[in-house]
């Protein structure tokens, strides 16, 4: 019974009630005596042609999957099936039949007053349920782990584990069986789903293959399809072969290092030029930068809450101010960049609340048009502008709740200023926020003019942007991902899938065009992102050309910049430049009937159309009266 029986022995012969005379009591009870010593005392296989496996040995070959069976010990040894037996069914049976058996003996006894057999007293039926209700706790311990490591690979099964084997077995010509998958591929835990359940040296996958022959070729193929599946950039394989089966185990490109040298970080920093700063380290502390040129001039960075954006961000900004980019900061959380909070107004200005973000994008909105429309000689000579947009989902969700109550009070007022003057100045306001619209503009025209857009937010979606955000924002190109998942990985790009390796914070994605690169992201305190944006020359001019007049030379010649540039152009009514001429809407109605210096109306009203004029004409008129009008954010006094 414990003799080991070879790979290739020939099983014994199948047990079958033609050896034996059923239908006889003594065929009978030889029959149910064999079934029963096979069962619960030997766990040989009742019928069937079983396996090799002996009751201390486990079984090298199961002839009922002569192919598709990846692991070289298959069927355990007999001595646990036995014990598996008698737990579920031996015991009980006894301890039930024992019972039985003690009442069937006590009953004779007690019909003569006699004294029964000590175990007749034993409580059989009471121990048969201590029996059973320890047997469930050791069930419920032993069953309920695995059903939920059977409810935790249902995912990762049905995005890796099928795809993977069902390409290898067609690779390799054998029957794909989807039961069997689950035994070909190992998988770490936690693969593919970006958490802290994979460090950057977790264990890869490995595949077990049947028994059919593997050459060259063969394993190239397996190898760069499985591991394509397996979200592997040009993943390579380590193989092993025993006798006739194998596996092979998946490595994946070089990934970054754990802790970066600041004597290597800081240098390159440093030495990196304003249109391609250093984002990240890959391994060997090889730096990775951002392209502005040729790849993208906005960047978007995806992850989720502690990942890190703000360090990401707070490096590359730093970095551009540091070569004379001014910097604006639209962040309605207020403390996301502390660094940049505090420094002069001709480098950096921040925003935080919704009413002042959203005069701070109509404000950017000018500044575009000046550049775009502005004075000929000054094209290309603009000075470079870095917008960050802080959480741009909800951000933008703000805006539009701010301006639907801002238009529903303008509406109010126009409503009232007609009903005591159906001529009144009155203008309808747009339906689609100015200010969300901005950011679309910036990230469509921004790069010829200069004006680079770098969002930042936990799952920057499209429909963030409007109707047409898909469109707008493939013109980030330069897109960094942290703690991604599948379905993450697929909304944010259009390249393969590459599974997260992540770890201790600061892992991240660099996709650029169709390229990805693994890099860690270094660390800078707030203080030390401060002293490098710093570093610089100071500013020779402010951030935004339109709100202030200032020089510029260009070939040795000085040329005045218009101040009044940004609002030169545009049509306004009176009582939406109320506010920046620092006047009262019934002022600017007297003045308009009873100053002969006041400015002509460019566009005559209506019933319930306003008068429109030129905003810098009105301006310019303001000054000529009551002195020179300090212009603040939008163009607002």
């Amino acid at each position: 019974m414990s003799g080991q029986t070879s790979g290739d022995a020939t099983p014994r012969p199948r047990l079958t009630a033609s050896r034996f005379k059923i239908m006889s009591p003594v065929g009978f009870t030889l029959f149910t005596g064999r079934v029963l010593w096979r069962y619960f005392v030997t766990g040989r296989e009742i019928a069937g042609p079983g396996d090799n496996a002996t009751f201390f040995h486990d079984a090298t070959m199961d002839r009922g999957y002569p192919l598709l069976r990846p692991y070289q010990v298959l069927t355990r040894a007999r001595w646990r099936r036995v014990a598996r037996r008698n737990a579920l069914i031996g015991v009980p049976a006894a301890l039930l039949g024992m019972e039985a058996l003690a009442d069937i003996v006590e009953a004779p006894y007690h019909l003569f007053d006699a004294v029964p057999p000590t175990w007749t007293g034993v409580p059989w039926f009471d121990l048969l349920q201590g029996y059973a209700g320890a047997g469930t706790m050791a069930a419920g311990v032993i069953v309920v782990p695995k059903v939920k490591a059977a409810y935790d690979i249902r995912k990762p099964a049905r995005e890796f584990i099928y795809p993977s084997v069902q390409v290898a077995t067609k690779i390799l010509g054998v029957p794909y069986r989807k039961r069997e998958a689950l035994r070909m591929l190992d998988l770490p835990k936690g693969w593919g789903e970006g958490g802290e359940e994979i460090p950057i040296d977790a264990t890869m996958p490995r595949l077990f293959l049947p028994a059919v022959p593997l050459d060259a070729s063969t394993k190239k193929r397996i190898v760069a399809n499985v591991g394509a599946r397996l979200g592997i950039p040009n993943p390579e394989g380590d193989w092993q072969e025993v006798g006739g089966r194998a596996h092979v185990t998946f490595r994946a490109f070089p990934l970054p290092p754990v802790k970066l040298d600041a004597a290597k970080v800081v240098p390159a920093i440093e030495a990196a030029d304003v249109t391609h700063p250093v984002v990240g380290f890959a391994q060997g502390h090889m730096p990775v930068a951002l392209d502005y040129e040729e790849e993208s001039p906005h960047l978007l960075v995806s992850g989720g809450s502690g990942t890190g954006k703000s360090s990401l961000v707070r490096v590359v900004l730093s970095k551009r101010m540091s070569k004379g980019n001014g910097l604006i900061v639209l962040d309605f959380k207020r403390m996301s960049h502390p660094w940049a909070q505090g420094l002069s107004r001709d480098r950096a200005l921040y925003f935080y609340k919704i009413p002042e973000i959203h005069d701070a994008l109509v404000m950017l909105d000018q500044e575009l048009t000046y550049r775009m429309h502005g004075p000929a000689e000054l094209l290309g000579t603009h000075r470079p502008v870095d917008v960050l947009v802080e959480e741009l989902n909800s951000l933008t969700a703000m805006l539009r709740d701010y301006w639907r109550e801002r238009r529903a009070e303008i509406k109010r007022e126009n409503a009232a200023a007609i009903k005591d003057d159906p001529y009144a100045d009155v203008t309808e306001p747009p339906m689609l926020s100015p200010a969300v619209r901005t950011i679309a503009l910036l990230v469509n025209l921004g790069r010829q003019v200069s004006m680079f857009v770098h969002v930042a937010g936990q799952r920057v979606s499209a429909n963030a942007l409007g109707a047409n955000g898909g469109d707008i924002r493939e013109n980030f190109q330069s897109r960094m991902i942290a703690k991604w998942t599948r379905k993450t990985w697929a909304m944010l790009t259009d390249v393969p899938y590459v599974v997260c390796p992540s770890g201790p914070r600061g892992i991240w994605a660099l996709v650029q065009g169709d390229r990805v690169s693994i890099v860690r992201v270094p660390y800078l305190s707030d203080e030390e992102a401060r002293t490098l944006a710093l570093s610089g020359p100071d500013p020779a001019e402010p951030i935004l050309s339109s709100v202030h007049g200032h020089a510029r030379t260009i070939d040795g010649e000085t040329v005045q910049a218009d101040r009044l540039a940004g609002q030169r152009g545009q049509l306004v009514s009176l009582s939406r430049a109320a506010d920046t001429l620092d006047l009262t809407l019934e002022a600017l109605r007297i003045a308009s009937k009873r100053d002969d210096a006041f400015p002509i109306r460019v566009e005559e009203g209506g019933p319930g159309k306003p008068n429109l004029y030129d905003l810098a004409a009105l301006i310019e008129w303001r000054e000529a009266r009551y002195g020179r009008l300090e212009l603040g954010p939008g163009g607002g006094s």
